[in-house]
């Protein structure tokens, strides 16, 4: 009779599952914290992921936190000084007073899972909870399984977590580069069934990103490089595991913050895992302070966007572009920096 194949348990502090924007950041504020780290990945990096390129001079401010930003300019990222943004048959220009930063997804994902050390080609199966702790269970490469255990499990992985529920909403993403440039300018518009924007990345390319809806996936469909994912719209329920990035909940893409976000969650996340583990504080208590944190640092940004996108949803949309764009520009570029800053 044959012996039943063992499976070595290995332990760590924290595991993090999924290592993209979110993980990454915060695998290297745990590590740095000198927490043992280790963030788990399905994918191979780099990845080509529907995203619209554009680092706002938030989301930089997070890079260099995490000592990555260096690299990323060495690596072709492209300064963006302004933003012409389009609403109706008006626009408004908006200069930054700190510039942001245009790179392509699979770039910035690579040099942050590199610089965390994510383990690629690892799929979690499914997570235990322990009398004390988590036991996770996945395979490796080669099908090989394996058991980790943690004392703290964060959900960093994305929209589609299978960790976090969530309500789907009918939209749609759809990605395309171009060999052209678009200089130091972030373009950006609404039209009827959608908005999006085109940025200028590394290799002298411009990356093209729209969210739309059913009825205008279509008309992308032919152009070649496009890649569409769907639905990008979601609500998410709150669920059992402390939940970095889009797992967290989405950004609405509106506001053109979703890897500030990403960044910005996941290194608030180390940093009070970190702090919590010293304290010994429960999982509970840790989940909750990073809950309420989140919840304070994207309050205003998550508000100004919801009314912007139901005011541009509905029959008040054509007005909103004339007033905006046309009548009051000023308040229209001072509610749109804010977004952006």
């Amino acid at each position: 009779m044959k012996g039943k194949t063992t499976c070595e348990i290995k332990r760590h502090q924290v595991l993090i599952i999924g290592g993209g924007l979110a993980g990454a950041a915060a695998t290297i504020a745990l590590s740095r914290a000198g927490v043992d780290a280790r963030a788990l990945d399905r994918d191979q990096f780099p990845r080509r992921k529907v995203c619209g390129g554009f680092l706002s001079p938030g989301a930089i401010r997070c890079l260099d936190d995490l000592g990555v930003l260096r690299r990323l300019r060495s690596e072709g990222a492209v300064r963006v000084r302004r933003a012409r943004v389009r609403l109706g048959e008006n626009e408004i220009d908006i200069p930054f007073d700190t510039a942001g930063l245009g790179v392509s997804r699979e770039r910035l994902d690579q040099i942050l899972a590199e610089a965390a050390g994510v383990r690629s080609r690892h799929f979690v199966n499914n997570v235990e909870r322990l009398k004390k702790g988590f036991r996770v269970h996945g395979t490796a490469p080669e099908g090989r399984s394996f058991r980790l255990d943690a004392d703290v499990v964060i959900d960093a992985a994305g929209k589609l977590s299978r960790l976090t529920r969530r309500l789907i909403r009918p939209e749609f993403g759809v990605q395309y580069y171009e060999q052209r440039s678009l200089g130091s300018t972030l373009e950006f518009s609404f039209f009827p069934g959608g908005y999006g924007g085109s940025v200028s990345v590394e290799g002298g390319r411009v990356n093209t990103c729209f969210l739309v809806d059913r009825t205008r996936v279509a008309a992308f469909l032919g152009r070649e490089g496009c890649i569409v994912t769907g639905s990008v719209g979601y609500t998410r329920t709150r669920g059992p595991y402390l939940a970095v990035g889009d797992a967290a909940g989405m950004i609405d893409p509106f506001c053109g913050e979703g890897i500030r976000h990403a960044l910005e969650s996941g290194r608030l996340a180390g940093q009070i895992v970190s702090e919590g583990l010293v304290a010994g504080l429960s999982y509970a208590g840790m989940r909750e302070s990073y809950d309420r944190g989140c919840a304070e640092t994207w309050r205003q940004k998550r508000t100004l966007g919801s009314i912007l996108r139901w005011v541009l949803d509905h029959r008040l949309a054509k007005g909103a572009a004339f007033a905006l764009g046309g009548q009051y520009p000023g308040v229209g570029r001072r509610l749109l920096h804010q977004l952006w800053k």
